[in-house]
């Protein structure tokens, strides 16, 4: 029997497989540069993805020059040339005063004694040929040393400007006389206003000296976090980060209130995204080497159907409506550590850790990811209410993770991955992943997870039901107090059953139906254990369901009428339960036993003489000459007096021997043995009984040293004994002893 998919799992995976060989077309829509730029994607006219201006156009090798050994170009913004200046914006305006994320890498390269002045990152709303000031105008800002030290050297009068409504993240590696030192990132806006590098001056935001190097010759990586802020300035925490080689130094090296939309007047609206830079009398080559950035999404979200997929490259988010009219759905990445979004999940989850997703800023960067849904067009963002349910939705994401930066995860089918989706319960519904003041309550409050399975190495989905507001989603993992259980009387461990009776099995297994933190905050989860699917050989884990493994074989359906096995031997039922997200616990692990009475016969031979002071080796055979299998047959080896156990040289395995076409073919199976230096005990398990056709037995070796107290003419008795769970016939060959005469040395 298949095992059944559900329609949101196959339209996640196929998104996952599409986002994976190819970019989504809305990703044409934003800066998606992960591997380098061309020289089609630069040019000054309309058709290009990046507009070009001033020495970013005209200098050198600008705008682009192949990025040695990999062939891939970088986005050179000046060359290592003395008053240069150059700006670059993404040709299609972005929603910069919603969240975003934007992440890049660059290179500045030149004479240490001569490198100067630095590239930033800006936010306009002036248009794509806006572009600032030489030198320490970093090509955003106006430039404040004049005249020119040379007549003619210098742009005419009024073109060194700053550009108007604007905000730049700069990267400054020349000391002016406001600046604190030569490798600095600072935050600037005028508002409306040419934009000033002036530390102090009313355009300055915020400043930090950083212990990176990063004008060393050396690929650096930035990261830059923005959410809008929802109350005033001084009540509100950051809302602007800025990471620097992140994978090394996880903490910002800067943070600052910033409030865009009105910093700027954009009124909601979008603005221009992209890059400047500038040299003078210092000089270095200003290289963008990979660029990506991912703003909200707004999307139609119906009832029915397949629901709707928003791509954010190598994983997705996607919402459908169970009934109601269609809602506008804003999703928002919000990409953290591991380590800080457990923190706000352990809060109220002791334990659970965040699934960290491959690629998840576009560059490689592995980051756990939050999502914040809102409905933009409902009072304070919310998707309808806990009273008022008009979001009653399926919610799930479809994402790519690497074990390795994923080191508690546990997958099955060996151990209980307790994946959760959980839903935050926020003060701040505009922006509910805004953590909670001093993070009290805890901002994840409820497991709403009904599903979750992997495929490939591995593709992950995770999918919930929201029964109420849109609010703040993370997928983590050893999420607590999500185990099903299973629980049953029959058959009993370690009973013994009469050979050839009906024995009924007696189980029941249940899920955990409510994984509420605080079961006054939401409604949910909704786990459930399918019904049990019966699983052909070779087994495909894991077993929706309850389900049973007879002595080790394939899984089948498990009901309170499954019969136990009553044939001779050993056995092992192992009763589990696996539930909508996969969480499987084995709680009833049974061995029992169907036995007839046997024979079990020992044989130890050992050399007849030896010298005192040598080593003596014994061989032990056994074999059931019975009717009926022998099951946990264990042979016991006391070593005498003044002997000891050689280390290592226990050898054990089980013989079975059939004629073949007329030839005697044996095969062999190892046998455990536990031992210590005066000891050996061997665990053979099960021996079928010996007849002339069929040769089956075990065999023992083992070698002793005889101790320097023995003396000559003394025997030495070495005595092994054999034991088994059947009724022995006949105890007269339970044992076997070889005797040994000891001789001169």
């Amino acid at each position: 029997m298949k095992v059944a998919i559900s329609r949101f799992a196959i339209v996640a995976v196929i998104a996952g497989l599409t986002a994976l060989v190819g970019v989504p077309p809305v990703l044409a829509q934003v800066p998606n540069f992960p591997s380098g730029f061309s020289s089609g994607d630069l040019c000054p006219g309309e058709g290009c993805s990046i507009a070009v201006n001033g020495s970013t156009l005209d200098s050198g090798d600008a705008p682009w020059t192949p990025n040695v050994p990999d062939g891939t170009s970088v986005l050179r913004l000046t060359d290592a040339v003395a008053n240069q200046r150059g700006s670059t914006w993404f040709t299609t305006a972005q929603p910069v005063t919603k969240s975003w994320n934007t992440t890049f890498q660059f290179t500045l390269s030149g004479a240490p004694a001569t490198q100067g002045d630095g590239f930033a990152f800006v936010v306009q709303n002036n248009g794509l040929t806006a572009l600032g000031g030489f030198g320490s105008g970093l090509g955003y800002g106006t430039r404040f040393f004049d005249p020119c030290p040379v007549e003619g050297s210098c742009v005419p009068a009024g073109s060194d400007s700053g550009i108007p409504s604007s905000l730049a993240i700069e990267f400054d590696t020349y000391q002016n006389a406001w600046d604190p030192d030569n490798q600095h990132i600072a935050i600037q806006s005028c508002g409306t206003s040419a934009n000033s590098p002036n530390h102090s001056d009313s355009c300055f935001i915020a400043e930090a000296s950083t212990a990176v190097p990063f004008a060393n010759g050396l690929s650096h990586t930035v990261r830059i976090s923005y959410t809008p802020p929802t109350c005033s300035e001084g009540s509100c925490p950051p809302t602007l980060f800025v990471y620097l080689d992140e994978a090394t130094h996880p903490t910002p090296v800067l943070a600052a209130y910033v409030n865009i939309d009105s910093k700027l007047n954009l009124d909601g609206t979008s603005a221009y995204v992209g890059f400047t830079a500038a040299t003078r009398g210092a000089f270095e080559a200003h290289d963008i080497s990979a660029w990506t950035f991912i703003p909200s999404q707004t999307q139609t979200v119906s009832a029915g159907g397949d629901g709707t997929t928003f791509n954010f490259g190598d994983y997705n988010y996607t919402a459908k409506l169970n009934s109601g009219d269609d809602v506008n759905v804003q999703v928002t990445p919000v990409l953290k550590s591991q380590t800080d979004c457990n923190t706000l999940v352990q809060k109220t989850f002791a334990g659970a850790q965040c699934f960290v997703y491959n690629n998840a800023d576009g560059l490689g960067g592995h980051f756990a990811v939050m999502f914040e849904v809102t409905c933009p067009d409902s009072p304070g963002g919310r998707c309808g209410t806990n009273a008022d349910p008009s979001f009653d939705a399926e919610l799930g994401s479809k994402y790519v993770f690497d074990k390795a930066f994923n080191p508690g995860y546990r997958p099955l089918p060996d151990q209980n991955p307790l994946p959760g989706w959980l839903k935050g319960q926020p003060a701040d519904t505009v922006h509910p992943c805004n953590p909670n003041p001093s993070n009290t309550p805890g901002l994840f409050q409820s497991n709403q997870i009904e599903s979750f399975g992997v495929v490939g190495d591995p593709i992950a989905t995770t999918k919930g039901k929201s029964g109420g507001t849109g609010s703040c989603w993370v997928a983590t993992y050893n999420t607590p107090n999500e185990l099903p259980s299973v629980a049953g009387t029959i058959p009993a461990n370690g009973a013994n059953y009469p050979q050839g009776t009906t024995v009924l099995s007696n189980f029941s297994c249940t899920s955990v139906n409510t994984l509420i933190a605080n079961p006054n905050s939401a409604v949910g989860p909704y786990l459930t254990v399918p019904p049990s699917v019966q699983v052909q050989d070779p087994p495909i884990p894991p077993v929706l369901g309850c389900s049973v493994s007879l002595d080790g074989a394939v899984p089948v359906a498990l009901t309170p009428t499954t019969q136990i096995p009553t044939t001779p031997g050993s056995h092992t039922f192992v009763a589990t339960v696996t539930d909508s997200a996969t969480d499987a616990v084995s709680t009833q692990t049974i061995n029992y036993n169907v036995v007839g009475p046997t024979d079990v016969a020992i044989l130890k031979v050992g050399p007849l003489t030896a010298p005192i002071k040598s080593k003596v080796t014994y061989v032990i055979g056994l074999g059931d000459i019975g009717s009926q299998p022998a099951v946990d047959v264990n042979v016991s080896d006391l070593l005498p007096a003044n002997t000891t156990l050689v280390a290592g040289s226990v050898s054990a395995s089980k013989v079975s021997c059939a004629i073949v076409n007329k030839k005697l073919v044996c095969t062999t199976t190892p046998v455990n043995c536990s031992t210590t230096s005066t000891s050996v005990s061997c665990s053979v398990g099960t021996l079928q009984p010996l007849s002339l056709s069929s040769l089956n037995g075990a065999t023992i070796k083992l070698m002793v040293l005889l101790g320097n107290a023995l003396t000559t003419g003394k025997v030495v008795k070495n005595t092994a004994t054999v034991s088994a769970t059947n009724t022995d016939t006949h105890t007269g060959n339970n044992s076997s002893t070889a005797s040994t005469l000891l001789t001169a040395h």
